[in-house]
This record gives structure tokens, sequence and C-alpha cells, in this order.
């Protein structure tokens, strides 16, 4: 099943996108200088999900050719 969403629903899911984006942000770059030990991997994983994050959120808001 494929769902058509309008472009008002892609710019609102985006917006939902880019906010989980920052907030990994924050957890992979502001929390080590709270928290002086990050694993490499945990590093790895948080830095991961900003990229899809921001891969998802400018996928919606793509132009159809």
């Amino acid at each position: 099943m494929i769902v058509q969403l309008n472009l008002d629903q892609k710019k609102s899911l985006s917006g939902f996108f880019n906010n989980i984006a920052v907030a990994w942000f924050g957890a992979t770059f502001i929390s080590p200088a709270l928290k002086s030990e990050i694993a490499v991997l945990t590093f790895l994983s948080y830095f991961a999900n900003i990229i899809i994050s921001l891969y998802i959120s400018l996928y919606l808001l793509r132009k159809k050719r």
C-alpha cells in the first residue's frame, strides 16, 4: 500500500525528521561534553541516525520530474 501525501503533509513530515536529526546531533556532539566517555560504536550509530533522518527529510521534499 503506497500512501500519497500532499505537499503540506510532506513538509510536516520533513520538519519532523529535521527535528529528530537535531536531537541526534545533540546526543552525538553535546552529550560527550557532559559525559566524557562515549563508545565509538555508540557515536557511529548516533551519527548514522543523523544522516538517515536528514536523508529522509530531504527525500520527502524532492521534486518529482
